[in-house]
């Protein structure tokens, strides 16, 4: 959504010395051939690290197909990293192991953790008024909240998003 807008801030932050990286939907690589000229000028600006969101809720708007581009072109584009997040909720369809048995997914397995992952994280509503279930491993509460992890991205990450 922010074109060339966001080649020219990852141009900057790499002039920087900032490592850059891209969260979307992969809605840009319904084509193989519309994603790699995409991810070629983002590639070109910078970026190393591409990070696609999917999941029951994403695949309203973004196949799982236009995802599988994504994370293929990724690869292929050599991206330091290229990561698939899946939502995580309670009765969703779409996990990891969903794309894993994807053929085209299941061939990037021999990149073993270096290039590229697929990992699931629970899915959080921008919504006041939407309450997503959670299964109990995800669900934190007083009793296990000290078994958590801060958040390493805290104060060290800086957003851009179109308005």
């Amino acid at each position: 959504m922010l074109g060339e807008d966001l080649n020219e801030a990852i141009r900057y932050c790499r002039s920087l010395s900032l490592r850059t990286r891209c969260v979307t939907n992969g809605y840009w690589a319904k084509s193989l051939k519309g994603g790699r000229q995409r991810l070629a000028g983002l590639k070109n600006a910078g970026l190393n690290e591409l990070n696609i969101s999917t999941g029951d809720y994403y695949q309203q708007f973004v196949s799982v197909e236009a995802v599988e581009n994504a994370a293929l072109l990724g690869v292929e584009q050599g991206m330091e990293q290229t990561l698939v997040l899946v939502e995580v909720h309670k009765g969703r369809e779409t996990t990891a192991k969903t794309l894993w048995d994807r053929p085209e997914i299941s061939r990037l397995r021999v990149l073993g953790d270096a290039k590229f992952k697929i990992i699931e994280s629970p899915w959080i509503s921008t919504s006041l008024e939407v309450n997503v279930p959670q299964s109990e491993p995800y669900l934190i509460n007083r009793i296990n909240v000290h078994l958590r992890q801060p958040c390493s991205s805290m104060l060290r990450t800086f957003g851009s998003n179109p308005l």
